[in-house]
């Protein structure tokens, strides 16, 4: 009976340990992935957008403006300007840039260099703050399309969306990133002249694992320091109008994990009756006999 009683106790522990785990974990395989087409060492100035959306719910956009002059040096022609001329015009282009937005905006460092702003653009507490400070409502047409595949244990929800680059809606940004873009005007004449080396980058980060939120990015990985899931897209201009950002969500089919449970629940019960007919039995024979 007591072997009987172990069982049934470590078989509903199991059990369970199991429907919980598969209502919050996902199995699907991350891919990571590379874009043959850019090698990053190829260009000395960057524009991301960055999208992070913390382990509490704060969701932070920033812009960020960067040179490399490393790169610079290294890609360097006699059509192009002396490193000292470029650096000058970036760091002109980049006080520019700032002035654009307000203090409060611009993120500071320790030591902030000459050749990088960060801009936060936005930041929320959770997305319903977002909805409600832009006016978003259930009736407004998402920005992206998304078609929703059924599965028998999972469902998936894959969402398209093109390049934020694509179409800027902030004449501010836009204006922003042109006088960035002056920078580059070096490259007018000369060999140099088709080479693009003006880089977007798009990175979204989230808390959200590679077995739940799957994309196409171009790397994806995950940051030791923060425990984030960082997905990051990279495109020149040539590419920017043709970037389709893809996204999958994986999440649980509820009915097939209710039907598993209630399932696995009448298998224990059934179980439990049986031992308990089989000890009751056991009891009898056992009197019969003596």
């Amino acid at each position: 009976m007591k072997k009987g009683k172990y069982f049934i106790i470590v078989f509903v522990v199991f059990v369970i340990i199991f429907s919980i785990f598969n209502a919050t974990s996902f199995f699907a395989l991350a891919s990571e992935k590379v874009n043959d087409e850019i090698n990053i060492d190829d260009y000395y100035a960057f524009v991301e957008i960055k999208k992070t959306v913390s382990k509490n719910g704060e969701i932070e956009t920033v812009l960020i403006f960067k040179i490399d002059e490393d790169s610079y040096e290294n890609h360097k022609t006699d059509y192009m300007l002396k490193l000292e001329d470029f650096l000058s015009q970036s760091y002109e282009a980049i006080a520019k840039i700032k002035k654009e937005f307000s203090e409060t905006q611009i993120k500071k460092e320790p030591i902030t260099p000459r050749s990088k702003v960060e801009i936060v653009l936005s930041r929320y507490t959770n997305y319903e703050e977002m909805h409600i400070r832009n006016g978003i409502t259930d009736l407004d047409k998402p920005n992206y399309t998304y078609e929703k595949i059924n599965g028998v244990v999972y469902d998936k929800i894959v969402s398209h969306s093109s390049s934020f680059f694509a179409n800027i809606e902030s004449e501010k940004i836009a204006r922003c990133i042109e006088i960035f873009k002056d920078i580059d005007s070096n490259q007018d004449k000369g060999v140099d002249s088709n080479k693009d080396r003006f880089l977007y980058t798009e990175t979204y980060i989230y808390p959200y694992s590679f077995k739940r939120l799957t994309t196409n990015a171009d790397i994806s990985y995950k940051d030791k320091t923060t425990n984030l899931y960082v997905h990051k897209y990279y495109t020149n201009g040539g590419q920017i109008k043709n970037k389709d950002i893809v996204f999958t969500q994986t999440t649980p089919n509820p009915a097939f994990w209710y039907g598993l449970s209630i399932g696995i629940g009448i298998i224990v019960l059934i179980l439990s009756v049986v031992i308990l007919l089989l000890s009751q039995k056991k009891k009898i024979w056992r009197k019969i006999k003596n």
